[in-house]
């Protein structure tokens, strides 16, 4: 495992926010548009967190989780977004919760 420098830890967030947008207009997740009271173009994305989480039962595997806040027009948190990639940085998973 090698350590995360500044430049990666930017590309891992714009990949994310690149996901989420993916998400948000696929027309099989139409639904979330009712789900919260603004349009979802207008969510502004924020970075939140990366964390990396070793699997110790499986060597030299691990998870990096990169969450994105979802904020609205007035600067509340509406949510949250999170990919999940491999030790490859292939994304295995995702999560979207509106709070």
């Amino acid at each position: 495992m090698h350590f995360l420098n500044k430049k990666d830890l930017e590309q891992k967030y714009m990949k994310a926010k690149k996901a989420f947008m993916k998400c948000a207009v696929d027309e099989e997740n139409e639904f979330l548009q009712s789900e919260i009271n603004i349009p979802i173009n207008s969510i502004v994305l924020r970075e939140g967190s990366i964390t990396i989480r070793y699997e110790q039962e499986i060597a030299d595997n691990y998870v990096i989780e990169i969450r994105i806040q979802l904020i609205s027009p007035t600067d509340d948190v509406i949510g949250s977004y999170t990919c999940y990639e491999n030790e490859s940085g292939a994304m295995i998973d995702d999560s979207l919760v509106f709070i």
